[in-house]
């Protein structure tokens, strides 16, 4: 692994697009998780992406739902989303043009832990799945202020936006045949039966016991080159970095071997144990040749405008250049 600090986002573009070195590139930017809205203005029961920029003040509700994802997340989303356009703008100007596709990750969990909206968890733990899913068979545009981005920038979302569509692993009932949206509990559903069967007989899973009652649990570990281990899962089920892991597995079936991924502070530990396990895997059992550039400095959770000035950005790198004979560690 490589680290470089920027103090601004200018100078974290010109590295990033300089750091592309293939004719085609996934940025994962415009993160965000979805909160649950109760029944208003004669709608019922529903997710809405925390995006406090979209969520409109015409009803108590409302104000109550603006003002909770504006303490909670900021402008994370919608700056990891404008610096994403960027960095696209920047890579299209190439001659010839990068193909440079945004890829729009969507927290679909959280919204059902009990700490997270406390006093709507009675609401919330009847209708789980579906809310979960009607939220993304119903949504198939992007949020408002992304298209508004797109138009600033003069993109079309057709272009611009990765589409989930099926490539070799095939959807759940969580997502559409097609959508704009990759669903990190698809991810999660889908590791044990993609990623671990993949690697199951790699000698570089190791096992330990879970922290839950049942001593029958075991967590899965990945043993990197360098020695440290990588959880993938927690409590036996998919963590965070095997949904990452997951996830970078699913953009390289789409021939994306440069990945940049724009992350919130509190995912970068575990997103950069998924990038190297990641450039490991693909590398020793698929063949393949993997990039990821880990990205932050844009917030997070708990994180305001003048915390993300404070603090500058800085960037992960994993994989080597086609040019270079070995991994960096």
């Amino acid at each position: 692994m490589q680290e470089k600090v920027f103090e601004d986002d200018k100078g974290l573009a010109c590295f990033c697009e300089e750091w592309v070195s293939g004719k085609k590139v996934a940025v994962v930017a415009g993160h965000f998780l979805l909160m649950y809205h109760p029944p208003d203005n004669g709608e019922g029961h529903k997710l809405i992406p925390a995006i406090w920029q979209d969520i409109p003040q015409d009803s108590e509700a409302s104000s109550a739902s603006r003002n909770f994802a504006k303490k909670m997340f900021g402008d994370f989303s919608v700056a990891s989303f404008r610096f994403g356009l960027k960095l696209r703008c920047l890579l299209q100007r190439r001659r010839p043009p990068i193909d440079c596709r945004i890829a729009l990750l969507v927290n679909d969990h959280k919204f059902s832990e009990p700490t997270f909206q406390p006093e709507r968890q009675k609401s919330i733990q009847a209708r789980t799945y579906n809310l979960r899913q009607a939220f993304f068979h119903l949504t198939l545009q992007i949020p408002d202020s992304y298209r508004k981005e797109l138009e600033k920038a003069e993109m079309d979302a057709s272009d611009a936006i990765l589409q989930n569509v099926p490539i070799k692993r095939r959807q759940s009932g969580i997502l559409p045949e097609s959508c704009p949206f990759f669903s990190e509990t698809q991810l999660r559903n889908r590791f044990k039966r993609n990623t671990l069967r993949m690697i199951r007989n790699s000698d570089r899973l190791e096992y330990s016991r879970s922290d839950s009652d049942d001593d029958s649990v075991l967590n899965v570990h990945y043993r990197r080159q360098n020695g440290s281990r990588c959880a993938l899962t927690e409590s036996g089920a998919c963590g965070c970095s095997g949904e990452m892991v997951e996830f970078i597995m699913n953009l390289l079936d789409s021939d994306f071997s440069e990945i940049i991924a724009i992350i919130p502070a509190e995912c970068i530990d575990a997103v950069k144990d998924a990038a190297a396990v990641a450039v490991e895997i693909a590398s020793e059992i698929k063949g393949h040749a993997l990039r990821v550039c880990i990205v932050a400095g844009f917030g997070g959770i708990g994180y305001h405008p003048e915390d993300v000035e404070k603090e500058g950005f800085v960037a992960y790198e994993f994989g080597s250049r086609p040019s270079e004979m070995s991994y960096h560690t």
